[in-house]
């Protein structure tokens, strides 16, 4: 009886590994300070690939629930996996707006950082990951291995959104 068991769950094992499912989501994330992030996804999986669109909308989002900075605006996401290789592909239009006090103590300033970007991938392999693009920072193009560390930070945190 044991031995018919687990022939039964290998053969229902083996069968789900090698059937491939499609999937769709939505997914809605509010920080505590009246902002939102919204996903629509949808993919396919399977046992050696992978596929997965998805595309997100900020707005008035705060990162960490910081009132210091808001971020507003659109991105799309688009992964695929074959064997060991991942590629992911992100097309975006953010806004980021930050507020603070400069030194001396003088009224607060809020400054706003447009960010654009097409085709900026990461792939990620068993060598190590790599990225590369080019991303429009206020109008400039600056390469994405290259970022200055607050815009990385910043597209970083948005982005991390869609592993979600």
């Amino acid at each position: 009886m044991l031995k018919t068991m687990l022939a039964s769950a290998l053969l229902l094992t083996s069968t789900l590994a090698s059937a491939g499912f499609e999937y769709t989501r939505s997914t809605t994330i509010r920080d505590e300070l009246g902002g939102s992030f919204t996903m629509s996804a949808a993919g396919t999986l399977g046992e050696d690939n992978a596929t997965r669109l998805a595309e997100g909308a900020y707005t008035n989002f705060h990162f960490r629930n910081d009132a210091a900075a808001v971020l507003n605006g659109n991105a799309a996401r688009e992964a695929a996996r074959d064997g060991d290789l991942v590629v992911v592909t992100y097309d975006g239009s953010l806004t980021l707006v930050t507020t603070g006090t400069p030194t001396g103590g003088s009224a607060p300033q809020s400054r706003t950082t447009n960010i654009a970007f097409t085709d900026l991938t990461v792939e990620r392999a068993e060598e190590g990951s790599t990225i590369s693009g080019a991303v429009l920072v206020n109008g400039q193009s600056v390469d994405a291995a290259a970022l200055p560390r607050p815009i990385k930070a910043a597209i970083v945190n948005a982005l991390r959104l869609f592993r979600l």
